[in-house]
C-alpha cells in the first residue's frame, strides 16, 4: 500500500487528568480540514498507563464506529500519548464532522482531563492543517458520544495521527508498462479500435516527451558534472477535469514567460 506523508498527531503539550467518575464513552469533536487518513487512535499519558482502555473513531453523521483499538501499558508512547496503529487507514473527508473517544468506567486508574482549553492554546497545540478542534462529548454508557457538552472541552483526552498516503510506486519493464497501457486504453475506449489507437499514439507521444526531457543535460552543464534525473509526474486528464486539479498564478513582472 502507499507509504504515508506529513504524519502528526492531532494534539500536543500535557494535558493531565483529575477525574476518573464516569462511566461511558467520553471525548472531542473535530471537523477534518482536508482529505487525510487516521492511521493511529491514542489517549493521554501523564506519567504511564496503568490499564487499556478502548478508543473509538465515529463519523458523527451516521454515528458509525469507523476505528477502534485499544491503547494501555503496552503502547508505544510519543511525547505524553500512547498509540497504536491502526491495521486499516481511516480515511476523512475534508468538511466533515468526527469523534474520538474513550470508554471510561468508575474508579479507573488512569484520570483524563476534562478541562477546557483556551482559543491561543487550540491554535498552538493541535494540528490545524487537518482539523478543527470543536470541543467535548459524551455518552453515559458505551456507544456513539451523542451529547455536546463544551466548545474546546477535553483538548488531549484522546488523540490521533493524522496522514496523508504518497504514491506508491512500481518498477516494470518495458513489456509490462506496455500490455499495461494496453489494458487501460482498451478499457476506457472501448467503443471502436480507432479510438484505443488514438489513445495509445496520445500516451507514446508524451512517454517520447518525457523521456527526451530526462535525457537531456541541464544548460550550462557536462555529461560528467549532469546531477542525476529527477523523479517526474504526468498527468492525463480531458482539459475540464485538469484544470481543476491546478491553480495558475499569473508571473511576476519581469518574470520569463518561459519560467
Amino acid at each position: 500500500r502507499a507509504s504515508l506523508v506529513d504524519v502528526a498527531p492531532f494534539f500536543g503539550g500535557f494535558w493531565p487528568g483529575a477525574r476518573n467518575d464516569w462511566g461511558g464513552d467520553v471525548g472531542i469533536r473535530f471537523v477534518a480540514e482536508v482529505g487525510c487518513v487516521v492511521a493511529a487512535l491514542g489517549r493521554h499519558v501523564d506519567g504511564e498507563l496503568s490499564e487499556s482502555a478502548r478508543v473509538t473513531l465515529w463519523d458523527a453523521e451516521t454515528q458509525k464506529e469507523l476505528a477502534a483499538c485499544d491503547v494501555g501499558p503496552a503502547s508505544p508512547v510519543e511525547e505524553h500519548y500512547a498509540f497504536e496503529p491502526l491495521p486499516e487507514r481511516v480515511p476523512l473527508e475534508a468538511g466533515r464532522e468526527y469523534r474520538v473517544s474513550q470508554l471510561c468506567r468508575g474508579k479507573m486508574q488512569d484520570r483524563w482531563f476534562d478541562g477546557y482549553a483556551s482559543e491561543d492554546e487550540v491554535a498552538a497545540l493541535s494540528t490545524t492543517r487537518y482539523a478543527r478542534f470543536i470541543g467535548g462529548c459524551c455518552r453515559n454508557d458505551h456507544g456513539f458520544p451523542n451529547r455536546l457538552d463544551g466548545e474546546r472541552r477535553r483538548a488531549g483526552m484522546v488523540n490521533l495521527k493524522f496522514a496523508r498516503e504518497g504514491l506508491d510506486v512500481q518498477s516494470v519493464t518495458r513489456e509490462e508498462l506496455a500490455h499495461t497501457l494496453a489494458r487501460v486504453a482498451a478499457a476506457e475506449e472501448p467503443a471502436s479500435p480507432e479510438a484505443v489507437d488514438a489513445y495509445l499514439k496520445v500516451l507514446a507521444r508524451l512517454l517520447a516527451l518525457l523521456v527526451d526531457e530526462l535525457a537531456a543535460a541541464p544548460e550550462g552543464s557536462t555529461q560528467h558534472s549532469r546531477a542525476p534525473p529527477a523523479p517526474a509526474l504526468a498527468v492525463v486528464a480531458p482539459e475540464a477535469e485538469f484544470s481543476g486539479l491546478i491553480r495558475t498564478e499569473p508571473l511576476e513582472a519581469g518574470a520569463s514567460a518561459a519560467a
